[in-house]
């Protein structure tokens, strides 16, 4: 039976901040979960689009990545004076070594953006060239003939043109220079062009030498080896470098300026890798203090990715943008300087694993970015793993998922394959976070030993080279002996997620077994295919809570599977340890009155009532349609985007108090097709079992916030049921009943907002010791009071001085526990 109450928010905030409100109100007993930053934080700036891409401009990216067909540039030697610091300018030159590929090749054409050409010589002898501000295409003397050899220097100057973006090029802040290889929004990507001419592409590897003359008082740092310092007769710097390992231009990295150095040797698995950290001397201590996870982010990654494949483990803080250049990872000061807080561990992390993803092995052409930046990305995932524990992983891996499955469609303009991806949706979510997703799959596809070997294999086979999606695949295939096909042909090559549902178990004794017979279900989230032979993890616990674990594998939308089990299952759940990312997030905990009072995860929250023993209870929402009835009595609109399922093993005295929030505010919204009119019509259906007819739940509480047409709000479920539940339109007659909630409490709170206190004032009906908490919104008790009712009324007075700006929510709740209300504060300085 439904029952209808409407909040209004007594204080003016906005719109999002009334949802993170909503998300309190329901999970006041559970534990918050850990805010997760990822790569969506505003220092990648990943969300800055290209444009698309013009026929005409398609071509010239081909043409780009053509020219290694032709020539190989083997060696750039960098000779660059910042001595105009001031002034943002560079002057000198890059001797570039190449070798023909081809018969008659006569000329070579290079990129470089908005700089000025001096002179081209070769031999001592001037070439001629053209030079548009983007190409700079150089006329040799002579024809080379296959593998010929020919060195030429480019002498050049000017005022670098960074990326419009804001990230990418070579840039003067905060008394420091320095490059991003990538630039955002730009076309194409690379920005080697930015400050030295180049075949600037993802799939051109050279060596290189550096020598940087600098002001006094300033030094040069670049990727490689560092092979001395010189005092120049004017005083000026003169700093030099080589990395002798071959890398794209993107990769090739220099920041000058002010800089003092912390350096160490981590003894690893694999033996000593030295460490550099590079910051202004005012910095320097905060930043070593921030980076105090780097040998636990060097051990794990070694552990998954393989030996440590480069000189030095570096970092250099720069003013914007992280940019995983080898040894001299260029790294925004403002990650460093609070210390090792989640986003600084995870962009670490990321920019760590990169040494192996993308500057080992990196990809063919935007359209597979997810090659590297998916393996990056799971490295911060890896680090919470490593460092914080399993639990502490997969509250990042679920929240990387609820963030793709909500976000990734709307900031990317639609659902895509990860390969080929569109060019201006390169650096977007899909790429990141769901790259980081289907990594994970692959680990559960393949367990971790095999998962272990294939990647290393392939980091191994593409070594200071370069891969496709399929050439991934077909290595993986070859390293583990699995066959890969299907796991590619639907989380790499298709959009969209699928999940798995247990329509109907059924037991049988077989000796002292049971043979338990499984039909599964598998549905679709905007994907285009179904998957198959898909591995999924299946749990069995009986009455008495023994577990029992297996593994299934799935083909198409349906199958079925025997299972031998040790004793006859009452409850079954898939994917309990979420080893596979799917198109449903779930949750389990083991209840007692001792133990933790509730579970939440995704929009559904359950908590204890009263329990005199022992219970688990495991709670999913499918973000898929529910299946209909076979019959549908109230003709019910049932809920396209999500539904939810209640399983576990409940002792008869456990009651247990549901709650789900809902959020139909705009199109984008889960819920947007059952409240973008209004909510009056808005229940809850239930069925025991997925065979069963859907009905509407006995007892449940629809409160609306603000107004019934502004789609949000939440729902309580009273002595919630194991099965499934699911919103719906429907015209149901409304039951008179004398149990419908009436005003609990009659209260006000003032002054709101408040600086210091505030005084909770009002009337209950019933005398006696009240207790008043006040929640944050991660749904943390920050503080507590007891209250006395008297002549049924209360006046209390609560200090909020220790408590930092922001929204909380003030409880009331008597003796046993029962919430008689609640209300917002807002505390301003």
């Amino acid at each position: 039976m439904k029952k209808n109450n409407i909040y209004t928010i007594q204080t003016i905030v906005r719109v999002s901040i009334v949802l993170v409100l909503l998300f309190v109100f329901l999970n006041v007993n559970a534990q918050p979960a850990k805010q997760y930053y990822g790569c969506k934080n505003s220092h990648h700036h990943h969300l800055s689009k290209a444009p698309e891409l013009t026929p005409e401009e398609l071509a010239k990216v081909a043409f780009s990545n053509e020219r290694s067909d032709t020539i190989d540039i083997i060696h750039y030697n960098i000779s660059l004076d910042f001595t105009q610091f001031n002034q943002q300018e560079i002057s000198g030159s890059n001797e570039i070594s190449i070798q023909s590929k081809m018969s008659n090749v006569n000329s070579i054409t290079l990129d470089l953006l908005d700089l000025n050409i001096d002179s081209i010589t070769a031999l001592n002898t001037l070439l001629n060239y053209t030079y548009d501000g983007n190409l700079l295409t150089i006329e040799f003397s002579d024809a080379l003939d296959v593998d010929e050899e020919l060195t030429f220097i480019v002498f050049y100057n000017g005022h670098p043109t960074p990326a419009a973006s804001g990230f990418g090029g070579l840039v003067w802040q905060s008394g420091i220079a320095y490059n991003l290889g990538i630039g955002l929004g730009a076309t194409p990507y690379n920005y080697g062009r930015g400050w030295f001419p180049c075949f600037d592409t993802f799939v051109e590897r050279s060596t290189y030498e550096f020598n940087i003359i600098s002001n006094a008082g300033k030094r040069a740092y670049c990727v490689g080896t560092f092979m001395g310092e010189d005092i120049l007769p004017n005083g000026d710097l003169l700093r030099s470098y080589e990395m002798n390992q071959q890398l794209p231009t993107y990769l090739a990295g220099i920041a000058v300026g002010d800089y003092d150095s912390w350096n160490a040797t981590h003894t690893g698995a694999f033996g000593d890798v030295e460490l550099e950290l590079l910051a202004k001397p005012n910095d320097l201590s905060t930043v070593v203090n921030s980076f105090q996870y780097l040998d636990e982010s060097v051990d794990n990654l070694e552990y998954w990715w393989g030996e440590y494949p480069w000189e030095r483990v570096g970092y250099v803080m720069t003013g914007n943008g992280a940019m995983e250049h080898p040894t001299n990872v260029a790294y925004p000061i403002s990650l460093a300087d609070d210390g090792p807080v989640p986003v600084h561990n995870e962009v670490m992390a990321h920019e760590l694993g990169h040494h192996w993803w993308g500057n080992v092995v990196t990809l063919n052409g935007p359209q597979n970015m997810w090659i590297k930046e998916g393996p990056a990305e799971y490295s911060s995932h890896l680090f919470y793993e490593y460092v914080f524990g399993r639990d502490e992983f997969l509250t990042v891996t679920k929240n990387n998922l609820l963030l793709v499955m909500e976000e990734a469609h709307i900031n990317d303009n639609g659902y895509q394959a990860l390969s080929p991806m569109p060019y201006e949706q390169t650096y977007g979510t899909h790429t990141y976070q769901k790259g980081a997703l289907v990594i994970h799959n692959l680990r559960g596809y393949l367990g971790d030993s095999l998962f272990r070997v294939g990647m290393q294999s392939v980091l191994a086979e593409f070594a200071y080279g370069h891969m496709d999606a399929i050439q991934f695949r077909d290595h993986l295939t070859i390293a583990t002996g699995v066959d890969m096909e299907p796991y590619f042909d639907a989380w790499i090559f298709a959009p969209g997620y699928s999940s798995y549902e247990i329509d109907k178990m059924s037991s049988t004794a077989s000796g002292n077994n049971f043979d338990v017979e499984l039909e599964v279900q598998q549905k679709l989230h905007a994907a285009t295919i179904f998957h198959q032979q898909t591995p999924l993890a299946v749990t069995f616990m009986d009455e008495n809570f023994n577990v029992h674990h297996d593994q299934i594998m799935t083909d198409g939308e349906f199958s079925t599977v025997t299972i031998s089990v040790p004793f006859e299952p009452s409850t079954v759940f898939l994917n309990g340890d979420h080893q596979l990312n799917l198109a449903v997030i779930g949750d389990q905990k083991m209840l007692n009155d001792d133990g933790p009072t509730g579970i939440v995860y995704g929009g559904i929250g359950a908590n204890i009532q009263s329990n005199v023993d022992s219970s688990f209870i495991r709670i999913e929402e499918y973000r898929v349609a529910a299946d209909f009835s076979p019959t549908n009595i109230y003709d019910a609109r049932i809920a396209t985007g999500r539904y939810f399922r209640v399983a576990g093993v409940l002792n008869p005295d456990t009651e247990i108090r549901g709650s789900l929030s809902y959020d139909g505010s705009d199109p984008e919204k889960l819920d947007y097709d059952l409240v973008n009119i209004t909510e009056d019509s808005l229940v809850v259906l239930y069925r025991a079992n997925p065979e069963d007819d859907w009905s509407e739940y006995d007892d449940y509480e629809v409160k609306v916030l603000g107004s019934s047409t502004n789609g949000t709000g939440f729902i309580f479920i009273e002595n919630m049921q194991l099965g499934e539940y699911t919103l719906a339109n429907a015209d149901i007659p409304m039951v008179s009943s004398d149990n419908i909630i009436k005003e609990k409490i009659n209260w006000t709170l003032f002054p709101n907002p408040t600086s210091d206190q505030i005084k909770l004032q009002g009337a209950l009906s019933k005398d006696g010791t009240y207790k008043v908490s006040i929640y944050d919104i991660r749904g943390n008790i920050v503080l507590g009071e007891e209250m006395e009712v008297v002549n049924e009324k209360f006046s209390l007075t609560v200090d909020l001085q220790k408590l930092s700006n922001g929204i909380y929510v003030a409880v009331i709740r008597g003796e046993n526990g029962k919430e008689w209300g609640s209300q917002t504060i807002e505390i301003l300085e």
